[in-house]
């Protein structure tokens, strides 16, 4: 799924990148699908993603990404810089 949303084909992931994959994984009944697919990257279930949790679901879709770059998409998502990702910050996200 990684390599349909790797428009460049370099195999790093970008925000842009991230952005596409979230949206592939989002496309039908999209609250539903949203809520699901937070659900994948909210690891521990406590409605929250943490830059470790986001890591894990980027490495299993083949993706690593530099601490660098991990904290660009925390810090684009996060809107109160907190850390972490809530559930409306996350919807604002993949609405952009």
């Amino acid at each position: 799924m990684f390599s349909s949303v790797d428009d460049d084909k370099n195999g790093k992931s970008d925000l842009n990148v991230f952005l596409a994959l979230v949206k592939a994984l989002s496309n039908a009944d999209v609250v539903q699908d949203l809520k699901e697919v937070f659900k994948v990257f909210d690891k521990d279930g406590n409605k929250y993603i943490f830059p470790d949790e986001l890591r894990q679901v980027m490495i299993s879709v083949g993706s690593v990404l530099s601490e660098e770059e991990l904290n660009e998409m925390i810090n684009e998502a996060d809107g109160d810089k907190d850390g972490q990702i809530n559930y409306k910050e996350y919807v604002k996200m993949v609405d952009k």
